[in-house]
């Protein structure tokens, strides 16, 4: 909250990208409802095997994260910065 005050009052331009930060909300926002959504379709398993496959995609996706930030030319503003953001904040709500 102490990154959007900044950035709203202007004391800081560069301190806060609303782009970057809207990405990652949106993302960490919906990778949270769709755990609960599958969460709640599969009761019926054993929690050892959510956990598993939880985690399993976790490590997919920061793994998919760390090949695209090797791969290609980071510039801000960027696809491939989205798409890395877009990875990170989506397995953080797994």
């Amino acid at each position: 909250m102490q990154y959007l005050s900044i950035g709203a009052t202007g004391l800081a331009p560069k301190a806060f990208h609303y782009g970057n930060s809207s990405v990652c909300f949106c993302l960490f926002i919906t990778g949270a409802y769709t755990t609960a959504q599958i969460e709640r379709v599969l009761r019926s398993i054993r929690r050892r095997i959510w956990l598993v496959a939880s985690t399993l995609t976790q490590a997919t996706l920061i793994w998919a994260a760390g090949v695209i930030y090797q791969s290609f030319k980071i510039d801000p503003g960027s696809p491939a910065v989205y798409v890395i953001l877009s990875f990170l904040s989506f397995s953080s709500a797994l």
